[in-house]
């Protein structure tokens, strides 16, 4: 009856959200924030965040990842979509190394299973940059993407970078502390621990971090 009533749109976003329907939901925001004048780009770019990981979760890799292209034009620095196109990239080159497997029946990945996987490296190591501080939840990820594809030794300086930016971040620190071991640079290691319990003596991490390059 009244296509621009503000009360009825509004309620409709909140009716979608709660219905898990992304689609329609970034459809009247946008209308809202047409009709208002009042642009909030967060948000807007959150809400088609939530419609690309709708995508993802039916493995439209392509249709998702435009939509978090979308999302990337509306807020150019928000570290969530990142994640999410590296997720993408990582699940399809997963799906396509599945694939080839049960049709050749090899354990070798092709050049585009790579090329995915390389892909995903590049999008998590831009969410570090964006995001440090939550950088424990793309740490795992680089580790087995990279030793899977034989790039591992890329790992010390990725730590590297995010603790510059997050000096107090122990989980890098801990990481960063095992790869230097495990080079052979147990002075260098312990350095980087021990400087870690002079800012916070309490980390049970660091404690045991330390422990374990004591006893090795």
């Amino acid at each position: 009856l009244e296509k621009n009533n503000d009360w009825a749109i509004t309620n409709l976003i909140k009716f979608y959200k709660e219905i898990n329907d992304w689609e329609n939901a970034v459809k009247l925001f946008e209308k809202k924030q047409s009709i208002s004048g009042n642009k909030d780009t967060k948000k807007l770019a959150l809400f088609k965040i939530q419609f690309g990981r709708k995508l993802l979760k039916k493995d439209q890799f392509n249709e998702s990842r435009q939509i978090f292209d979308e999302a990337l034009t509306i807020e150019p620095d928000i570290p969530a979509a990142y994640y999410f196109i590296g997720s993408s990239y990582a699940q399809e080159s997963q799906n396509l190394f599945q694939k080839e497997k049960n049709d050749n029946d090899h354990e070798n990945p092709s050049e585009s299973v790579k090329e995915l996987l390389s892909s995903a490296i590049s999008m998590w190591i831009k969410y570090t940059e964006l995001k440090p501080e939550c950088s424990w939840l793309v740490i795992h990820l680089l580790k087995d993407s990279l030793f899977a594809l034989d790039r591992y030794h890329e790992m010390e300086n990725i730590l590297e970078n995010i603790i510059k930016k997050d000096n107090d971040n122990f989980e890098v620190i801990a990481s960063l502390a095992e790869i230097y071991f495990s080079k052979g640079e147990n002075e260098q290691s312990l350095e980087l621990i021990e400087n870690a319990l002079e800012q916070d003596s309490t980390s049970l991490l660091i404690r045991l971090i330390k422990l374990k390059l004591q006893l090795n």
